[in-house]
């Protein structure tokens, strides 16, 4: 998985793979010629057969995102070689079609890549990457009858964590071909979950009288009852075949007032903890005001408004509960939207000299807000910003990777603490401007991992907020071990943490309190002042432990 400082840490991907490896110290050749590049050379093989993998793609990107990567492609022989000018911490990871991506130094599935910190002039080779073949899920989706459904919206599900809160992501997703046939493929090896879902949005406005619900496999409604569908690297299973559940489709009218004559109106599913962005939004057409949306099935919805006057973008939602009945009367009045600008101020930068940019992001703190969308802007060589709309909802402040020693460090919004009490778009009503302040002097944190008293690479460690701050997701760290189990985090707030180390460990779980409770005393407390240096020596939390 990528390893990332600051607030980008439940940004990355789960990565499921099993590899083997060199070990890097018996890889490492070092010549240190400090102002030469760095060089690294190795090869990529497939960890079932050990066969050499050409036009693999590989990666070299430093650890916390805070620079663009270098990358190469393999040889008819699987070589790869890449140079860089810039020392430093970074991951290697290689990706192949017909392969699970992985960084170099993965043991575990749900583990971390090892860091490799390069010297001045530092020669790598001989380094290793054996990627696991991807597995593949196939099946049938039927109708009431048992006849075969095309164009069927087939989605694989795999736990997650956002918020602190345990989650169904949506990952690969095909749609039915004629007979009904779908399969997902280059799936990660673990536990996976499948979802079918029947747009009838395409019968325009073509009534029918029934529809079809989301579906799990096999063929249930309710999430908590779907079945899980364990496969290994190389996997193909097959047979998970669903039968879409029948709904009566009912139809939503209404009017919108106000967002002149360009008035765009839609329903979005409210429930995005099971089914992530996979059912997409069911549109209606506007005339002279009014709305029809037609084919609706029962369920929680989000309805969306929007359009344009001559002070700029209009919006509004409302929560419609559909059941089978037709809902007459749903109005929505169109309100300016919330407009949101500020300034950023980096300790350090000031008068007239050009602040660097930061990337500013308002995630949103209940899933998706609209569309999936995400927020975010940078801020120009003064230091502000602006969004120009930002949807009806409720978000948590975050900045991008600052690198070094920086860490934020203050938000402050129409005389509230943002990073305490998030960010509304109620706030529209009060005005002003945001003010951030980005300190320079965060601490840094280090240590070694070790399990059986010996050091080990590729741990997760995560330095996770004592209560109550646990809920503050900008404060948590997270890195991976080197070659020699050492690990080390810079640009960490001021506050009371303690460190863990995994072996193994699902996107995320630590934010989960749930979670982590029965590990509060496998971590070790760290209490961080301003530019202070902490060192903490970590036992690996196994595997087995967590599963």
């Amino acid at each position: 998985m990528p390893v990332s400082g600051g607030l980008n840490i439940l940004k990355f991907l789960p990565v499921f793979l099993l590899i083997l490896i060199t070990p890097a110290e018996e890889a490492q050749n070092p010549s240190l010629n400090p102002g030469d590049e760095c060089v690294l050379k190795g090869v990529v093989v497939n960890a079932a057969g050990g066969e050499p993998l050409r036009k693999a793609i590989v990666s070299l990107c430093q650890a916390g995102g805070s620079s663009g990567c270098t990358g190469a492609v393999t040889d008819a022989t699987g070589q790869f070689e890449l140079k860089v000018d810039q020392p430093g911490r970074y991951l290697l990871s290689a990706a192949c079609t017909g392969y699970i991506t992985q960084q170099y130094g993965q043991r575990k599935p749900g583990g971390s890549g090892e860091i490799l910190d390069l010297s001045p002039g530092q020669k790598l080779s001989g380094l290793s990457i054996r990627l696991i073949p991807a597995a593949a899920i196939y099946g049938n989706v039927y109708d009431e009858n048992g006849a075969p459904v095309a164009n069927v919206a087939v989605s694989e599900l795999h736990v997650d964590y956002a918020g602190g809160r345990r989650q169904l992501r949506a990952g690969a997703s095909a749609l039915t071909n004629d007979r009904g046939e779908y399969r997902l493929w280059g799936l990660n090896p673990g536990i996976h979950f499948i979802l079918a879902e029947y747009n009838l949005q395409r019968l325009a406005n073509i009534r029918a009288d029934i529809g079809y619900l989301p579906t799990f496999y096999p063929s249930v409604l309710d999430a908590a009852h779907a079945a899980p569908i364990v496969v290994q690297g190389g996997d193909e299973y097959s047979g998970a075949s669903i039968d879409l559940q029948p709904a009566r489709t009912v139809r939503v009218r209404g009017r919108i007032f106000g967002g002149g004559s360009n008035v765009q109106v839609f329903l979005l599913l409210r429930d995005i903890t099971a089914f992530g962005d996979l059912v997409p939004p069911v549109y209606a057409q506007v005339r002279d005001g009014e709305y029809q949306l037609f084919n609706v099935t029962p369920g929680a919805y989000y309805l969306y408004a929007f359009g344009r006057d001559m002070n700029g973008q209009m919006v509004n939602r409302a929560l419609v509960q559909v059941t089978d009945t037709d809902l007459d009367h749903v109005d929505l009045i169109l309100q300016q939207a919330f407009k949101l600008s500020g300034t950023v101020s980096v300790e350090g930068f000031s008068g007239p000299h050009p602040q660097p940019p930061v990337q500013i992001i308002l995630s949103p703190r209940k899933g998706r807000i609209m569309l999936g969308q995400t927020p975010s802007t940078w801020t120009t060589p003064d230091g502000s910003f602006e969004f120009e709309t930002v949807y009806p909802g409720d978000y948590d402040l975050e900045v991008g990777d600052l690198g070094g020693s920086y860490y934020l460090e203050s938000a402050r919004l129409a005389g509230y603490d943002v990073l305490e009490s998030g960010i509304s778009t109620e706030f529209r009503q009060r005005g002003g401007r945001m003010n951030i302040h980005i300190g320079r002097n965060g601490a840094t944190v280090d240590g070694v991992v070790s399990k059986d008293e010996q050091p080990y690479s590729g741990a997760t460690v995560v330095l996770v907020p004592d209560p109550p701050d646990r809920d503050r997701m900008y404060l948590y760290k997270l890195t991976a071990t080197d070659h020699a189990g050492r690990f080390r985090m810079e640009g960490v707030p001021p506050g009371d943490y303690k460190a863990f180390a995994w072996e193994s460990v699902e996107h995320a779980a630590y934010s989960s309190s749930e979670f982590l409770q029965p590990f509060e005393l496998r971590g070790e407390s760290a209490h961080v002042r301003e530019g202070s240096h902490v060192t903490v020596y970590l036992n690996l939390i196994p595997e087995t432990e967590v599963r």
